[in-house]
């Protein structure tokens, strides 16, 4: 006896996209927020790619690109402040209560070690402009 499946995914692959993808890598934390027009926004932070170790003495990434779900177009971003370590194997999630486009870093691993209780915010305040102080919001102890 055969049942019907429950659920069913079509896949299909998001072509022409515009802006400069993000590197290839593995391991990396992706999560999708809104942003204050409430597109979806798909986040890809870190992860490991092998191939820039010769380069960089290094093989875990520390960036964050964007790429809106509506408008296809791929931005990285700048990171303002005190950077989290570059890692792989973290988490991110949506935080909407330190800044409408804000995301929580979770654990992880580099080369030097583990992430041990590494728990930062990182907030998309803007495209192309570095935020002022004033801009910025500190978690609540």
């Amino acid at each position: 006896m055969t049942s019907e499946p429950a659920l069913c995914f079509q896949i299909s692959e998001i072509k022409n996209t515009t802006g400069r993808p993000p590197c290839p890598r593995i391991l990396a934390a992706s999560s999708v927020i809104r942003n204050l027009d409430d597109q979806p926004l798909l986040v890809i932070h870190g992860g490991r790619n092998d191939g820039i170790f010769n380069g960089s003495q290094n093989v875990a990434l520390n960036d964050v690109n964007v790429l809106n779900l509506v408008t296809l177009e791929w931005t990285q971003l700048a990171i303002y402040g005190i950077q989290p370590a570059s890692r792989w194997g973290h988490m991110i999630v949506p935080n909407r209560q330190f800044h409408p486009d804000g995301i929580v870093v979770f654990g992880g691993v580099n080369l030097q070690s583990y992430c041990f209780g590494d728990i930062k915010t990182l907030q998309i305040l803007s495209f192309g402009k570095k935020p002022q102080q004033q801009e910025l919001v500190e978690p609540r102890t």
